[in-house]
């Protein structure tokens, strides 16, 4: 294989030797050390295998012996490369993007941001920019353990982080503080903490992993009591009080509770109608900074929609190329005014109250009843009515601290 191989890379020949001394030019081709293979004789015509570089050195004893050499196929590179010259551009072209392809997967392209809430990924890019982490830098340059370091220390609220490398996007995954984005103060550093009621409710169901329940299934409580406290007496023999002994309460508290429902919606509004004369249509092609564009959204309308839709260039899932393209469009509009229909607001109503629903059960409370009911006037339509609910009140709140009295001995 490897012979065959190289044979192919110099290039050889397979040639027709005919005449009365055919005999003779082989034995002088071995004399002269001339390297010839895969000899075969048919009707006494000589058939072998030459290399490009022992051709020329054969004239002189073809010559001497009166034998006609005649050249039947060509084999090899070098005539591959010969046969397409005319191409050579193309294949220019070939070994230009197979090297811009080894570049580009070098790279990273793209940085994407996931479990971030409260903060934006164009403030974590803005950040990450002033570290020179950036789209289009090399991979032997990112240090993960080191990007996840400076995150942390930048953004307290970043209780965790992930950096990985996928292909040419940079992933990092972040887990925020959920206490500090519901504005609820961080209780890491208290000694005691109490769980209490978010809101009023009956208890239907109490698992405690830590922490003394003060509530028993079937009590009514209100918003703001203590449900689980923190706070464990230690008694002596005679069943008093010497100390406390504080501890973080962790508990599942569910509860049914009560929510009142309303929504309302006007019966006028305002329809968007568009004029087909005013409209303005550009497709662009960009490639990082550098971007060009063919027609333009300048428009002097007295009301605009813009509409871009861009697609990213991308092999697979993960190699994605700094090559951008797309389209964008302006359109004119002025507004009508209009009524809405009675069932049109029955429509509108009840599907607003399908997707408040919807966000409850994705909050993961249970509906156990609903009672809603839609009613009509001339300026307006409202949908008033409540909702039975099940679902954990618990909030974490630092557990008041006591001390013991204590009588001394007159």
């Amino acid at each position: 294989m490897i012979h065959s191989i190289i044979q192919y890379l110099h290039g050889y020949l397979i040639l027709c030797v005919e005449g009365d001394s055919a005999e003779r030019f082989l034995n002088l081709c071995s004399y002269h050390k001339i390297y010839i293979w895969n000899v075969t004789i048919h009707d006494n015509v000589y058939e072998l295998q030459i290399r490009i570089k022992d051709f020329r050195k054969i004239r002189p004893i073809a010559r001497k012996t009166h034998t006609h050499v005649k050249i039947k196929n060509r084999f090899g590179f070098p005539f591959f490369i010969y046969s397409h010259k005319v191409r050579v551009f193309f294949l220019v072209g070939i070994i230009f993007c197979i090297c811009l392809l080894k570049e580009c997967s070098a790279r990273i392209w793209d940085v994407h941001f996931s479990g971030n809430q409260e903060l934006t990924a164009e403030s974590l890019m803005d950040f990450l920019q002033t570290i020179s982490i950036y789209p289009g830098m090399r991979k032997e340059k990112i240090d993960c353990f080191q990007v996840n370091k400076v995150l942390r220390e930048q953004y307290p609220e970043i209780v965790w982080v992930s950096t990985s490398l996928d292909g040419s996007i940079l992933q990092i995954k972040i887990k925020e503080n959920e206490m500090r984005r519901n504005n609820v103060p961080s209780l890491e550093d208290a000694e005691g903490i109490d769980l209490i009621a978010t809101c009023d409710g009956v208890i239907t169901q109490i698992i405690t992993r830590k922490g003394i329940p003060l509530v028993h299934v079937g009590d009514q409580v209100k918003k703001g009591d203590i449900l689980v406290s923190g706070r464990l007496e230690i008694k002596n023999d005679s069943q008093e009080i010497i100390r406390y002994q504080y501890e973080h309460s962790d508990a599942d508290v569910f509860a049914d509770t009560i929510q009142v429902y309303t929504d309302k919606i006007s019966r006028k509004y305002k329809q968007k109608q568009y004029n087909k004369k005013e409209e303005r249509f550009t497709i662009f092609f960009r490639i990082k900074s550098w971007s060009i564009e063919i027609g333009s959204l300048r428009n002097s309308f007295s009301n605009v929609e813009k509409e871009s839709v861009e697609y990213q260039i991308q092999f697979g899932e993960n190699f994605k190329l700094p090559i951008y393209y797309g389209y964008a469009k302006a359109k004119g509009y002025h507004f009508i005014p209009q009524n809405y229909s009675k069932e049109e607001l029955k429509t509108k109503l009840n599907l607003n109250f399908e997707q408040f629903l919807q966000k409850l059960e994705e909050k993961g409370i249970q509906i156990t009843g609903k009672s809603v009911n839609i009613h009509l006037y001339d300026v307006f339509a409202s949908a008033d009515g409540t909702l039975y609910l099940n679902q954990t009140i618990t909030q974490p709140v630092e557990t008041e601290m006591m001390e013991i009295e204590r009588n001394e001995p007159e």
